[in-house]
């Protein structure tokens, strides 16, 4: 498999109650969750924007920013962006982190 692919299918907590349901594979929903959706390849991700299903992000640092502080708590979040108690994982980044995932993201 290709370094830059991805098969990761979830929920990654965008908002409390998805408007949009993502996939529509049973197998895929994980319990009957909503808004699951597959992540992208990286390739070329620097100049591929908009971000997300939906293209509500603007910047890859818009996109570091949700991973790092924003990702929202629902039912529906995937078990990967959870704490042991359930609540939405902080990467708490600092600022050089951010800026040197920026800089990865063009090589």
């Amino acid at each position: 498999m290709n370094a830059q692919t991805n098969i990761w299918q979830a929920n990654n907590g965008l908002d409390a109650v998805p408007l949009d349901p993502g996939t529509q594979i049973l197998a895929l929903q994980r319990d009957g969750s909503r808004g699951v959706f597959r992540a992208a390849a990286l390739r070329n991700v620097a100049v591929s924007s908009p971000y997300m299903h939906d293209g509500r992000f603007a910047t890859l640092r818009d996109v570091i920013d949700h991973y790092d502080h924003g990702i929202v708590a629902s039912r529906d979040l995937d078990a990967t962006l959870k704490d042991v108690n359930g609540v939405p994982r902080q990467m708490n980044l600092s600022e050089a982190d951010k800026q040197a995932l920026e800089r990865s993201s063009t090589h």
